[in-house]
């Protein structure tokens, strides 16, 4: 979204946005463009949330060179230089992330001691009930429940 007083974008992180160049459905003036006021389906009107954006004004419909990035490389580039993060807290290095476990943590070999066992005894206290197991996937949960229930009525 352009600054309130300047229409213009000024963007190092998006590729092809020099100094000056008109935000999308602007004029350099920073005006609404011409024809910014169609609807998302193309007949007149006011612009609307289904206005599919500068990408469908472009010939064939494909993304402008200010689009969105096309390779895998190109998104990791692009992702490298973001500093504000809408989820969890940005891009973490495997080895930092290493770094914070605590040096005297148990290892766990199925099921036996370790975190794992750390985390299911917490929890059966939180919820007050006599056992408490982790899985590490909804499908392996109900896949484990089908099978006891099975098992309960002999219909395995």
């Amino acid at each position: 979204m352009p600054a309130p007083d300047d229409a213009a974008v000024d963007d190092a992180a998006v590729p092809g946005t020099p100094a000056g160049t008109p935000a999308p459905g602007t004029s350099a003036a920073g005006a609404p463009a011409a024809g910014s006021t169609t609807g998302g389906d193309g007949s007149p009107g006011s612009a609307s949330a289904a206005d599919p954006g500068p990408a469908a004004a472009s010939p064939g419909g494909a993304a402008s060179a200010a689009g969105p990035p096309d390779t895998a490389v190109e998104l990791a580039a692009l992702r490298a230089t973001c500093t504000r993060f809408l989820a969890w807290h940005g891009a973490v290095r495997a080895g930092d992330l290493l770094a914070t476990i605590p040096p005297d943590t148990v290892t766990d070999h199925y099921g036996d001691g370790g975190a794992v066992t750390e985390l299911e005894s917490e929890i059966m206290l939180v919820l007050g009930k006599p056992a408490a197991v982790f899985v590490p996937s909804g499908t392996m949960a109900q896949q484990a429940v089908l099978r006891v229930h099975a098992d309960r009525r002999d219909r395995r």
